[in-house]
């Protein structure tokens, strides 16, 4: 199986009018998996065989389509759930991740020369502390942070879009304040200081130059969350809440 791979090219300008007319507020949604589906679910990201196709610095990663084996026995009762929330939308594909680092401010958007990516799904699956594995009602306190401010790529050139490949290293990740293609930036400092050393202790304060909250959920068995694939969001800085990894399934989808 390959790595993915992103292509950074700009959408046309009726892509681009489609992500800005479906955009909307992150959200989650507690109970979403009944305990059957979220036990399916997590037997498989627990299993000790599990193999993950790619593994880099951020974490380990494991992406099919929904026409691939892993997928058809969750595409019935998954995708019609989706829709519930969501409305009519593609699956584009399915991943299973292990976090090794906790992911820095980043949007999740994906060029296509003919479609439009929509929403990121994250169902929580594991949280597993520095002490070893726990029972799933003891799972430490985690989140996930979604802001505001997003990634349209309008910045972009038209053509010969730059090849990157998934799991990169996050070391030369600029601020978000400084990025050109991160829209939506207001001056000044709208998050305090110590509600970021406590949530984004892995992120320096001078990230949070510009942006503003969307949400922060929690991870709780069987629930999702979601947000636009041009949102900008981060992991919580896990490590420093003692936290050794976590696990969890995601569903990217396309209009």
């Amino acid at each position: 199986m390959t790595q993915h791979v992103y292509i950074k090219q700009r959408f046309n300008e009726e892509q681009t009018q489609r992500l800005l007319s479906v955009a909307g507020h992150s959200k989650q949604v507690s109970g979403f998996l009944s305990q059957d589906e979220f036990d399916l679910l997590r037997s498989r990201v627990l299993d000790p065989n599990l193999e993950y196709p790619e593994s880099g610095k951020v974490s380990k990663y494991w992406g099919f389509g929904p026409i691939y084996e892993p997928a058809k026995d969750i595409n019935a009762w998954l995708i019609p759930k989706i829709h519930e929330l969501i409305g009519p939308c593609e699956v584009d594909f399915y991943a299973y991740q292990e976090a090794k680092l906790p992911w820095k401010i980043h949007a999740d958007i994906r060029w296509y020369p003919d479609k439009v990516p929509h929403k990121v799904f994250l169902i929580p699956l594991d949280v597993e502390p520095n002490n070893g594995p726990v029972a799933v009602n003891d799972w430490p306190d985690t989140h996930t942070i979604t802001f505001e401010q997003r990634n349209l790529m309008r910045m972009l050139p038209e053509k010969n879009g730059k090849k990157v490949l998934g799991n990169s290293d996050q070391d030369s990740w600029s601020r978000s304040w400084d990025d050109p293609c991160v829209e939506g930036c207001v001056a000044g400092y709208h998050i305090s200081e110590d509600w970021w050393k406590k949530h984004l202790g892995h992120v320096p304060y001078d990230h949070a130059e510009g942006l503003t909250l969307d949400g922060i959920y929690k991870w709780e068995p069987r629930s999702i969350m979601f947000w636009d694939n041009t949102m900008l969001h981060a992991s919580d800085d896990f490590l420093g809440h003692d936290i050794k990894t976590k696990r969890s399934f995601m569903v990217f989808t396309y209009l």
